[in-house]
């Protein structure tokens, strides 16, 4: 009797283009039917009758560096500015 030594090799490596062929099937799929589950719901939100809120009225007070006061736009001095801030507490009470 005599023995044939033959080594037989396994085939050690993946195919992974059935794999990548699902997962593109897949991708598909899920691309098509993902905009058609975006649906929103009609609701009728309450409205009011009347207008309750008051626009904010702000100044800008400005410094700079040789003592020059600005509000807004306008340069002022100590005495106008207190002057001016005091008319613009009136007109918009906190």
């Amino acid at each position: 009797m005599i023995f044939e030594t033959r080594q037989r090799r396994f085939l050690a490596e993946i195919n992974v283009i059935p794999l990548v062929d699902v997962v593109l099937v897949l991708l598909v799929i899920f691309m098509v039917t993902a905009p058609m589950l975006y649906r929103g719901m009609d609701i009728k939100l309450p409205t009011s009758a009347s207008n309750t809120i008051k626009p904010e009225i702000r100044a800008v007070l400005t410094i700079e560096k040789d003592q020059r006061l600005y509000l807004d736009k306008d340069q002022v001095s100590v005495a106008q500015l207190e002057r001016k801030l005091h008319l613009l507490k009136q007109e918009q009470p906190v």
